[in-house]
């Protein structure tokens, strides 16, 4: 099953998500950047979802982060 990254602060958006893809894939939630990289490094994912606007670390500086990595997964970057 495909395993998804999504970052984002909103946490009513998360349970939106998981309603929406429960069923089609494995959903990984961060709410911060700093805990996106962390589960990244713990359960690297197959796609990333990764909002632009987040409390601690930008979006762009955890994109630089992830894609540092050897074999990076594909990130889409989001905002609202």
């Amino acid at each position: 099953m495909l395993k998804v990254l999504f970052v984002d602060d909103d946490r009513p958006l998360h349970e939106t998500f998981d309603l929406v893809l429960s069923d089609r894939c494995t959903l990984l939630s961060a709410y911060t950047g700093a805990e996106a990289l962390e589960v990244f490094e713990r359960d690297p994912p197959d796609v990333v979802l990764l909002d632009i606007d987040l409390p601690d670390l930008d979006g762009v500086a955890v994109l630089q982060r992830m894609v540092a990595r050897p074999f990076p997964p594909p990130v889409m970057m989001l905002t609202v």
